[in-house]
C-alpha cells in the first residue's frame, strides 16, 4: 500500500512539472505594439496611424542622434486624432531596450532641456503638450499640438505602464547617487563627456557646494580593481591629465580651456567635476566629494 501511495505522489508530480513547462512554454510574449492604448481605452480619441521599426539604421534615421548611445531593439509610435476636434492630435512613442538603464537612460536625455514640469514622480514627467515615462527597458513619450490634455496625457502614461510586465524601480546606483547629487539632474550620458572621452556611461548630475551648482559625474565599477583599472587606462590614453594624489584615493586633473577639470577614483567609484574655473576651488571641492563616498 505505501509503495502504491509513493507511485501516485510521484505520478502527481511528474503532471505538475510538465503543465508548469507547458505553460511556460507556451506564455505569451509580450509585444510592444500592444502596449499602445486602444481607441476602447482613450474613448475620444481614434487610431489613425500607427508603426514599428525594428532595423538600427532606420531607428536611428527617426530618432534623435543621443538615441544611438543607447541600446534599442524596437521602437513603436501610435498617431491618434480626436474625435471631438479633427484638428488637435497626439502621438504616443515607446521605446524597447536591451536594459533598464537604457530606458531610464533615454528618460534623463528627454529631460533635458525642458521647462519646469506640471507634475512629476520618480518614473513620469507632464509638462503642457509633452509627457515622459518609463518602466523597466520601457520608455515612452506623449506628445500632443493642444496644451489643454494633461489629464488625456496621464491616463495614457497610465494605461501604458499598467500593461507593462516589469517594475518602476529606478536603477540600483541611481539611489545610491541621490545621497550625493540632485537626482532629478540625473542625466545617463553613455558617450560620456568632452572633457574626459575615454570614461563612457557616467551619471552626471548637478551638486550644491557651498551654495554653487557644480557639475559631478559618477561612474560606479562592480569592485575596486576594476575602477582603478579604469582609472589607470584614462590616464594612460589623456597624457593632458596630472596627477595630484595617487594614495588612497587617485585624484588628476586637467585645463579645458578656461576652466578646470578633476577626475578621482576611490574604491569602485570614478567620480570628477568640471567647468571649474579656480584651481584651488576644484582641489577643494574634489575632496568634498571624496569624503563623501568615504563616508556613506
Amino acid at each position: 500500500m505505501p509503495l502504491i501511495q509513493n507511485n501516485i505522489v510521484k505520478t502527481l508530480l511528474l503532471l505538475f512539472v510538465f503543465n508548469t513547462a507547458c505553460l511556460s512554454l507556451f506564455e505569451e510574449k509580450q509585444e510592444t505594439k500592444d502596449l499602445l492604448p486602444r481607441e476602447t481605452e482613450l474613448y475620444t480619441w481614434k487610431l489613425v496611424k500607427s508603426s514599428t521599426v525594428t532595423d538600427k539604421d532606420a531607428i536611428a534615421n527617426i530618432s534623435p542622434d543621443y538615441y544611438k548611445y543607447y541600446s534599442i531593439t524596437e521602437i513603436v509610435k501610435g498617431n491618434y486624432q480626436s474625435i471631438n476636434n479633427s484638428s488637435v492630435f497626439l502621438s504616443v512613442t515607446i521605446a524597447r531596450t536591451i536594459t533598464v538603464d537604457d530606458a531610464y537612460g533615454l528618460f534623463t536625455r528627454e529631460r533635458i532641456g525642458q521647462e519646469k514640469s506640471l507634475f512629476k514622480n520618480d518614473y513620469s514627467i507632464y509638462w503642457n503638450n509633452k509627457s515622459i515615462a518609463f518602466k523597466g527597458n520601457i520608455f515612452l513619450k506623449v506628445e500632443t499640438n493642444d496644451i489643454d490634455f494633461i489629464q488625456t496625457q496621464k491616463n495614457i502614461i497610465e494605461t501604458i505602464l499598467q500593461k507593462i510586465q516589469n517594475t518602476h524601480a529606478l536603477p540600483d546606483y541611481v539611489v545610491r547617487l541621490s545621497k550625493y547629487c540632485d537626482i532629478d539632474s540625473i542625466t545617463l550620458l553613455n558617450e560620456g563627456i568632452s572633457q574626459i572621452p575615454f570614461l563612457r556611461n557616467i551619471v552626471v548630475g548637478k551638486k550644491i557646494i557651498e551654495s554653487k551648482d557644480i557639475m559631478v559625474f559618477f561612474k560606479l565599477y562592480s569592485t575596486n580593481i576594476a575602477a582603478s583599472q579604469n582609472f589607470d587606462a584614462i590616464l594612460k590614453h589623456d597624457n593632458t591629465l596630472m596627477i595630484l594624489e595617487s594614495g588612497k584615493v587617485k585624484i588628476a586633473f586637467k585645463k579645458c580651456g578656461d576652466s578646470y577639470c578633476y577626475i578621482a577614483q576611490y574604491n569602485e567609484w570614478i567620480f570628477g567635476l568640471y567647468d571649474i574655473v579656480d584651481y584651488n576651488t576644484g582641489k577643494q571641492y574634489i575632496n568634498i566629494l571624496y569624503k563623501e563616498l568615504s563616508n556613506p
